[in-house]
């Protein structure tokens, strides 16, 4: 009882913020000493590291808590919005597309980050995290067999890939309209998409993972199986 007492006391300090940091420090050390293995007290310290602006060092001890427990969602979140903060979106964005339990929550999370950096007045990290929301968004509608919310999400897709990938080295749209297209019975329109595809960087593994129930039929196609690595999806 004393401990959750002193657990409670010591969380209260914690978001109080401003001079009571210290205090609530002390408290917390106190308590990992007293139970270094009890996962609350543990978040309690992670939550201090980044009030403290200590935020590698957060990194870290969140990584302990994936390797103890990798189907926590919230160890995976917290780490995508600390790289956030660090302006490094690309990194959590792979964070989120490299665990499975993420999968059926991508397009929330992404959106949630995308407002994070947005309140943060980091309009460049919020572009490209909205730019991944919809491409997850895309996915979902065409497992879903909404083709036609699918070609709208992808229209947007291509609207943000143009203005974050001026260059076009990204291959994720003409692959998913060459998807869209055979969903539809245009074989012939999809086809054509693999030259253009072939200009453009190789699509990477994990994208490939995250596309492969959209993409699978494209490798009957002439021209689009060498472009497509065979992928397992992780479970």
């Amino acid at each position: 009882y004393d401990h959750n007492f002193r657990q409670l006391h010591v969380q209260a300090m914690l978001r109080s913020g401003g001079d009571k940091l210290t205090t609530a420090r002390e408290g917390i050390e106190k308590l990992r000493r007293e139970r270094p293995h009890d996962t609350l007290v543990q978040w309690l310290w992670i939550e201090l590291l980044r009030s403290e602006g200590k935020n590698r060092d957060a990194i870290q001890e969140l990584e302990i808590l994936r390797v103890r427990d990798p189907h926590d969602p919230k160890a995976i979140l917290w780490t995508a919005e600390i790289l956030v903060q660090l302006h490094q979106s690309p990194a959590a964005i792979v964070i989120l597309y490299k665990n499975p339990q993420m999968r059926p929550h991508l397009a929330l999370a992404l959106r949630g980050l995308a407002d994070f950096a947005d309140k943060r007045g980091d309009t460049t990290d919020a572009a490209l995290l909205r730019m991944e929301e919809t491409f997850i968004t895309v996915l979902d509608q065409m497992i879903a067999r909404r083709y036609v919310a699918a070609q709208t999400q992808w229209k947007r897709f291509s609207k943000q890939m143009v203005n974050i990938d001026g260059d076009q080295k990204d291959p994720r749209t003409l692959i998913l309209a060459a998807a869209l297209y055979l969903s539809m019975n245009e074989r012939a329109a999809a086809e054509n998409l693999a030259a253009p595809a072939r200009s453009r960087d190789p699509l990477s593994a994990t994208h490939a993972a995250l596309m492969e129930p959209v993409i699978g039929g494209l490798r009957d196609l002439p021209g689009w199986r060498e472009l497509l690595p065979v992928t397992v999806v992780p479970r």
